[in-house]
């Protein structure tokens, strides 16, 4: 008997018990009785979906290292042997933010998490890894119920001396815990 109304006073409110007397009757004498209540609310998911790659565009093989700089709003800039006259002017878009279309129930909070590193290949097997992942959350709409919302990915890209030519692709994976 010792042994279950320890248990139970562990258990019972998080451990913090607010009477006296058997865990398992009611103390003798006067009582009085109130109810609780309790509640669940299931919500469906925000929705997220890709609707644009993360573009880093063309550039001249550099004979040194340099990084091209992708901001989430579309800017890019390149440093060391990826800047000046190495960049390739591109017409229709040639660079660009990835771009997700999130749909949010209204007053649903939730965060959206993404890795610091991932790895662009080519056949063959060169590689070159996109740093410093960064978004820019905008909320474009709110129909009925439901808040849309665009957001932007950006990067840097880490160029090696002499990289080795050809396309590079790669993916990242975004997670969107609820609040």
């Amino acid at each position: 008997m010792r042994k279950l109304q320890s248990l139970c006073a562990a258990l019972c409110l998080g451990g913090a018990w607010l009477g006296s007397g058997s865990a398992l009757a009611a103390p003798s004498g006067s009582s009085m009785q109130i109810n609780g209540t309790s509640k669940a609310v299931i919500v469906t998911p925000a929705a997220m979906s890709a609707t644009a790659e993360m573009k880093f565009g063309q550039f001249v093989q550099p004979t040194g290292s340099g990084t091209l700089i992708l901001s989430p709003y579309g800017t890019m800039t390149g440093t060391g042997a990826v800047s000046g006259n190495q960049l390739i002017a591109q017409s229709g878009g040639g660079s660009s933010p990835g771009s997700f279309q999130i749909i949010a129930n209204t007053g649903q909070t939730f965060s959206i998490y993404g890795p610091i590193t991932t790895t662009l290949s080519k056949a063959g097997g060169a590689t070159m890894t996109i740093t410093n992942l960064t978004g820019t959350l905008t909320q474009t709409a709110t129909v009925g119920g439901n808040i849309y919302y665009t957001l932007n990915v950006g990067g840097t890209l880490n160029v090696g001396a002499n990289q080795s030519v050809g396309t590079y692709t790669g993916s990242y994976t975004l997670t969107t815990i609820y609040l």
